[in-house]
């Protein structure tokens, strides 16, 4: 009995430690976005860049939520639009494809994150497609056909990460993932090659 009540004590206490630090991190990176900040906005693929590393010439803010889908983003993008930063940068649905979510689904909540963006902040948006998963490639392509037509009805910058990723079988390649899903340092390196000219162009 002492035994059981033990472990649920200390699966209580885990959890609430994860709640503390999940808020500490939240407090953090809202004291850090400043006018002038680009936000990288997304789920644990954002979350595990080490921007500051990959584009130290610019003023980076990393958002990244592990495990949030579009839906849970907007409450951080109302967040993020507080502090009215310069650019958001958003990569968002994959976690949806995980929950079984369907891509209209995804183009509805992501079109709400982006109204939050928009009437909440004076910010530049950029939207991109999600990465290639090889355990999803039809709901992966479904997800990213409303994405591009969303931005284009938005009028919204977006840039096609998929086409830039896949391995021409609807996979990343072999060495810029090592779970099939989040990226390796290959990865990340590709990714900021292609985000830096977009990000070099704005005003």
């Amino acid at each position: 009995m002492n035994r059981s009540a033990g472990i649920v004590g200390a699966v209580v206490a885990s959890i609430v430690g994860l709640a503390i630090v999940s808020m500490l991190r939240t407090s953090v990176n809202s004291n850090r976005i400043t006018h002038d900040s680009i936000v990288m906005l997304g789920d644990s693929i954002t979350a595990e860049a080490r921007w500051n590393r990959l584009l130290p010439d610019q003023p980076l803010v990393n958002e990244g939520h592990p495990g949030f889908t579009t839906e849970q983003l907007i409450t951080v993008a109302e967040r993020v639009a507080a502090a009215d930063p310069a650019t958001v940068v958003v990569l968002t649905g994959t976690n949806d494809i995980r929950d079984g979510h369907p891509s209209a689904w995804t183009r509805e909540h992501l079109g709400q994150l982006i109204d939050r963006l928009e009437h909440g902040s004076k910010a530049t948006i950029i939207v991109q497609t999600i990465l290639p998963r090889a355990d999803a490639p039809t709901a992966v392509q479904q997800v990213n056909a409303e994405i591009r037509d969303l931005a284009t009805l938005r009028g919204i910058r977006l840039l096609d990460l998929y086409e830039t990723f896949d391995d021409g079988n609807g996979a990343l390649r072999d060495h810029e993932t090592y779970d099939g899903l989040h990226l390796t340092v290959d990865g990340y390196e590709r990714w900021a090659s292609e985000l830096q000219p977009v990000l070099r162009d704005l005003p």
